[in-house]
């Protein structure tokens, strides 16, 4: 990761994966914004505070699936591959059901008990990339400090993907999450790139805890990594 720092604000970070380094991604299939305000705390508290972390990561993810449902609703291709039904023969009688596409991605992917819908998966040759203007309020001092900002980063793609079991709070109760759970990624190895303005956010905090505030608007671009695989998702039959 590079960091930029001009001495005063904004800063900028600059990060490419070594893994997409050599990969021509050509242009992007998909760009649309995500959008965040409020608490984004850094990723490294005490053990003692390990699970008031992951709520607060599961909180910022909920944000998230509201507006990635909306995607799916309302990109015709993804509507297409959401309601779209493949023949399946899960039953030993021969007896054929229909699922959607959907159902066959929250198979793959039901961690928890929740049956997440990861729009950014390795299994269908998608990466993608972030540009990320990030608007805070200065720590006391006037200084911004680059850990704090690489911190709070983390927390954001964790938020971003869909959690491994250990990273699902306690407190969950899959029952009342929502069914499925729209995230925008599998894995945050598939952030092919990232880009990240930082910036004095400017609307006064009337209480200390409003510091850790934020403003985030997020630009994603999707690309196809392996074309083999993003064909097979739309045409190959699943049994």
């Amino acid at each position: 990761m590079a960091f930029v720092d001009t001495g005063e604000n904004p800063i900028v970070w600059i990060h490419e994966s070594d893994d997409y380094a050599e990969l021509d991604l050509g242009e992007p299939i998909m760009e649309f914004r995500l959008t965040y305000q409020g608490p984004l705390f850094a990723s490294k508290p005490p053990d003692s505070e390990r699970q008031s972390r992951l709520t607060h990561m599961h909180t910022v993810r909920r944000h998230f699936h509201e507006q990635l449902q909306e995607l799916w609703k309302l990109d015709s291709r993804l509507r297409r591959l959401a309601t779209g039904f493949t023949e399946t023969h899960d039953d030993p009688t021969g007896v054929t059901t229909r699922v959607t596409g959907l159902d066959i991605i929250a198979k793959i992917y039901d961690t928890g008990g929740i049956k997440w819908i990861p729009l950014v998966a390795e299994d269908v040759g998608v990466a993608c990339g972030l540009d990320i203007l990030f608007l805070r309020h200065e720590p006391k001092g006037g200084i911004v400090q680059s850990g704090d900002l690489d911190n709070r980063i983390n927390t954001l793609f964790d938020a971003l993907r869909m959690p491994d079991q250990k990273q699902i709070p306690d407190t969950v109760d899959p029952a009342k999450e929502p069914s499925p759970f729209f995230c925008l990624l599998s894995n945050d190895k598939l952030i092919a790139e990232f880009r990240v303005t930082s910036d004095r956010l400017l609307v006064p905090s009337a209480k200390p805890q409003e510091d850790a505030d934020v403003h985030l608007v997020i630009v994603v671009r999707t690309y196809i990594t392996d074309y083999e695989k993003a064909h097979w998702l739309m045409t190959k039959p699943h049994n």
